[in-house]
Protein backbone atom coordinates (compact mmCIF):
# COMPACT_ATOMS: atom_id res chain seq x y z
CA UNK A 1 0.00 0.00 0.00
CA UNK A 2 1.51 2.93 -1.24
CA UNK A 3 -0.39 5.41 1.69
CA UNK A 4 1.73 8.55 0.56
CA UNK A 5 -0.37 8.64 -2.48
CA UNK A 6 -3.29 6.85 -2.56
CA UNK A 7 -6.27 7.06 0.47
CA UNK A 8 -6.35 5.09 2.84
CA UNK A 9 -8.96 2.35 2.27
CA UNK A 10 -11.48 2.04 5.75
CA UNK A 11 -14.30 0.20 6.89
CA UNK A 12 -15.61 2.47 9.75
CA UNK A 13 -17.78 0.79 11.98
CA UNK A 14 -21.08 1.90 13.26
CA UNK A 15 -19.89 3.89 16.23
CA UNK A 16 -17.90 5.95 14.16
CA UNK A 17 -20.39 7.81 12.52
CA UNK A 18 -22.38 7.90 15.24
CA UNK A 19 -20.17 8.94 18.32
CA UNK A 20 -18.48 11.88 16.01
CA UNK A 21 -21.29 14.42 16.74
CA UNK A 22 -19.71 16.97 19.20
CA UNK A 23 -23.24 18.07 20.77
CA UNK A 24 -26.42 16.03 22.14
CA UNK A 25 -30.07 16.24 23.29
CA UNK A 26 -30.86 16.34 26.56
CA UNK A 27 -34.27 17.56 28.74
CA UNK A 28 -33.18 20.87 30.38
CA UNK A 29 -36.40 21.82 33.31
CA UNK A 30 -37.87 24.53 31.95
CA UNK A 31 -40.55 26.85 33.84
CA UNK A 32 -43.16 28.10 31.26
CA UNK A 33 -46.72 29.89 31.81
CA UNK A 34 -49.57 27.96 30.84
CA UNK A 35 -53.16 29.18 31.24
CA UNK A 36 -51.92 31.75 33.70
CA UNK A 37 -50.06 29.26 35.99
CA UNK A 38 -46.54 28.23 35.87
CA UNK A 39 -45.58 24.74 34.77
CA UNK A 40 -42.05 22.67 34.33
CA UNK A 41 -41.21 20.69 31.22
CA UNK A 42 -38.45 19.52 29.67
CA UNK A 43 -37.13 21.60 26.68
CA UNK A 44 -34.68 19.53 24.58
CA UNK A 45 -31.49 21.84 23.99
CA UNK A 46 -27.92 21.02 22.93
CA UNK A 47 -24.83 20.87 24.81
CA UNK A 48 -21.46 19.44 24.46
CA UNK A 49 -21.75 15.80 24.24
CA UNK A 50 -20.32 13.63 27.46
CA UNK A 51 -20.04 9.68 26.16
CA UNK A 52 -22.05 7.61 28.78
CA UNK A 53 -19.34 6.34 31.47
CA UNK A 54 -16.62 8.70 30.20
CA UNK A 55 -15.62 12.35 31.67
CA UNK A 56 -16.19 15.68 29.37
CA UNK A 57 -12.35 15.55 28.94
CA UNK A 58 -11.93 11.95 27.81
CA UNK A 59 -15.02 12.93 25.02
CA UNK A 60 -13.39 15.77 23.93
CA UNK A 61 -10.55 13.67 23.18
CA UNK A 62 -11.76 11.00 21.51
CA UNK A 63 -13.95 13.61 19.68
CA UNK A 64 -10.75 15.62 18.53
CA UNK A 65 -9.74 12.26 16.99
CA UNK A 66 -12.71 11.54 15.20
CA UNK A 67 -13.02 15.10 13.75
CA UNK A 68 -9.49 14.41 12.68
CA UNK A 69 -10.65 11.31 10.75
CA UNK A 70 -13.00 13.32 9.03
CA UNK A 71 -10.81 16.48 7.99
CA UNK A 72 -8.45 13.13 6.67
CA UNK A 73 -11.32 12.43 4.45
CA UNK A 74 -12.10 15.24 3.18
CA UNK A 75 -8.62 16.09 1.98
CA UNK A 76 -8.64 12.38 0.11
CA UNK A 77 -6.05 10.93 2.43
CA UNK A 78 -8.88 8.18 3.63
CA UNK A 79 -11.72 6.67 1.90
CA UNK A 80 -14.68 5.82 3.58
CA UNK A 81 -16.54 2.25 3.56
CA UNK A 82 -19.52 1.37 4.85
CA UNK A 83 -21.96 -1.78 4.58
CA UNK A 84 -24.91 -3.48 5.00
CA UNK A 85 -24.41 -4.81 7.90
CA UNK A 86 -23.28 -1.48 9.71
CA UNK A 87 -25.86 0.04 8.53
CA UNK A 88 -28.22 -2.14 10.21
CA UNK A 89 -26.62 -1.74 13.46
CA UNK A 90 -26.94 2.19 13.25
CA UNK A 91 -30.44 1.54 13.16
CA UNK A 92 -30.48 0.03 16.80
CA UNK A 93 -28.19 2.07 18.52
CA UNK A 94 -29.32 5.04 20.79
CA UNK A 95 -29.50 8.39 19.32
CA UNK A 96 -28.41 11.09 21.55
CA UNK A 97 -27.60 13.86 18.97
CA UNK A 98 -29.67 15.91 16.33
CA UNK A 99 -31.43 15.12 13.25
CA UNK A 100 -30.18 17.79 11.87
CA UNK A 101 -27.76 16.87 8.97
CA UNK A 102 -25.64 20.05 9.21
CA UNK A 103 -25.07 18.65 12.97
CA UNK A 104 -23.08 15.82 11.39
CA UNK A 105 -19.50 15.94 10.67
CA UNK A 106 -19.47 13.30 8.62
CA UNK A 107 -22.64 15.42 5.95
CA UNK A 108 -19.96 15.96 3.42
CA UNK A 109 -17.99 12.52 3.52
CA UNK A 110 -19.02 9.77 0.52
CA UNK A 111 -19.35 6.00 2.25
CA UNK A 112 -19.09 3.43 -0.53
CA UNK A 113 -20.93 -0.07 -0.01
CA UNK A 114 -18.81 -2.80 0.20
CA UNK A 115 -19.87 -5.71 -1.83
CA UNK A 116 -20.54 -8.70 0.58
CA UNK A 117 -20.80 -12.62 -0.18
CA UNK A 118 -23.81 -12.96 1.87
CA UNK A 119 -27.18 -10.45 2.20
CA UNK A 120 -29.94 -10.15 4.57
CA UNK A 121 -33.26 -7.95 4.84
CA UNK A 122 -34.94 -6.17 7.85
CA UNK A 123 -38.54 -5.47 8.17
CA UNK A 124 -39.55 -3.69 11.23
CA UNK A 125 -42.84 -3.71 12.55
CA UNK A 126 -44.76 -1.65 15.36
CA UNK A 127 -42.01 -1.73 17.63
CA UNK A 128 -38.19 -3.19 18.15
CA UNK A 129 -35.44 -3.17 20.35
CA UNK A 130 -31.99 -2.90 20.83
CA UNK A 131 -32.06 -6.43 21.88
CA UNK A 132 -33.90 -7.65 19.00
CA UNK A 133 -31.17 -6.08 16.83
CA UNK A 134 -28.58 -7.97 18.61
CA UNK A 135 -30.27 -11.38 18.36
CA UNK A 136 -31.42 -10.73 14.82
CA UNK A 137 -27.69 -10.24 13.88
CA UNK A 138 -26.74 -13.11 16.28
CA UNK A 139 -28.90 -15.51 14.39
CA UNK A 140 -27.61 -14.08 10.62
CA UNK A 141 -24.03 -14.88 11.65
CA UNK A 142 -24.62 -17.98 12.98
CA UNK A 143 -25.98 -19.19 9.40
CA UNK A 144 -22.43 -18.40 7.73
CA UNK A 145 -20.86 -21.26 6.87
CA UNK A 146 -17.34 -19.55 5.14
CA UNK A 147 -14.08 -21.19 6.50
CA UNK A 148 -12.92 -17.47 6.47
CA UNK A 149 -15.22 -16.01 9.11
CA UNK A 150 -15.30 -19.20 11.18
CA UNK A 151 -11.86 -19.34 12.02
CA UNK A 152 -12.00 -15.51 12.59
CA UNK A 153 -15.21 -16.50 15.09
CA UNK A 154 -13.23 -19.45 16.70
CA UNK A 155 -9.72 -17.47 16.74
CA UNK A 156 -11.16 -14.28 18.79
CA UNK A 157 -12.99 -16.83 21.45
CA UNK A 158 -16.79 -16.62 20.00
CA UNK A 159 -17.67 -13.37 21.77
CA UNK A 160 -16.64 -11.05 18.95
CA UNK A 161 -18.84 -12.54 16.21
CA UNK A 162 -19.83 -8.88 14.46
CA UNK A 163 -16.64 -7.36 14.33
CA UNK A 164 -15.07 -10.60 12.87
CA UNK A 165 -17.54 -10.21 10.05
CA UNK A 166 -16.59 -6.68 9.68
CA UNK A 167 -13.09 -7.81 9.54
CA UNK A 168 -13.85 -10.51 7.10
CA UNK A 169 -16.08 -7.54 4.95
CA UNK A 170 -12.96 -5.52 4.75
CA UNK A 171 -10.56 -8.37 3.39
CA UNK A 172 -13.40 -9.44 0.74
CA UNK A 173 -13.53 -5.86 -0.13
CA UNK A 174 -9.58 -5.26 -0.25
CA UNK A 175 -9.57 -2.68 1.90
CA UNK A 176 -6.45 -1.00 4.02
CA UNK A 177 -8.39 -0.94 7.67
CA UNK A 178 -11.14 -1.56 9.92
CA UNK A 179 -11.63 1.53 11.75
CA UNK A 180 -13.62 0.79 15.47
CA UNK A 181 -13.64 2.70 18.97
CA UNK A 182 -13.43 -1.04 20.62
CA UNK A 183 -10.12 -1.85 21.67
CA UNK A 184 -11.34 -5.45 22.99
CA UNK A 185 -11.85 -7.14 19.77
CA UNK A 186 -8.71 -5.56 18.23
CA UNK A 187 -6.86 -6.73 21.81
CA UNK A 188 -8.51 -10.14 21.11
CA UNK A 189 -7.46 -10.15 17.10
CA UNK A 190 -3.97 -9.13 18.07
CA UNK A 191 -3.36 -12.10 21.25
CA UNK A 192 -3.98 -14.93 19.36
CA UNK A 193 -1.25 -16.68 16.90
CA UNK A 194 -3.33 -18.55 14.75
CA UNK A 195 -4.58 -15.96 12.36
CA UNK A 196 -3.41 -13.13 10.62
CA UNK A 197 -5.29 -10.30 8.54
CA UNK A 198 -3.63 -7.60 5.66
CA UNK A 199 -6.51 -5.77 7.24
CA UNK A 200 -5.06 -3.72 10.25
CA UNK A 201 -7.38 -2.82 12.96
CA UNK A 202 -7.16 0.65 14.58
CA UNK A 203 -8.87 3.34 16.69
CA UNK A 204 -9.43 6.63 15.32
CA UNK A 205 -6.46 8.24 17.13
CA UNK A 206 -4.23 5.58 15.69
CA UNK A 207 -5.67 5.68 11.98
CA UNK A 208 -4.67 9.94 12.28
CA UNK A 209 -1.05 8.90 13.24
CA UNK A 210 -0.86 6.35 10.94
CA UNK A 211 -1.97 8.39 8.09
CA UNK A 212 0.28 11.51 9.14
CA UNK A 213 3.55 8.99 9.23
CA UNK A 214 2.70 7.36 5.92
CA UNK A 215 2.15 11.22 4.20
CA UNK A 216 5.45 12.70 5.94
Amino acid sequence: MDSGRDPVRVLCDAMIRHEAFPNQSVLVPTTVNWGGHPITIGVAQEVPRTYRGRTREDTARDLEDLSRVVNLAKTGKLTCYSSQEIEFETWGLRRMHSLDPESNPFRDVTFHRCKMRYSRSIVIGGSFTRDWFREEKASFLATITDPRFRDLDKATGGHHSSDCYHLWTAELSDLHVFLTKERAFRNAFQNQLRLSSKIRIMTPHELGCFVDASNA
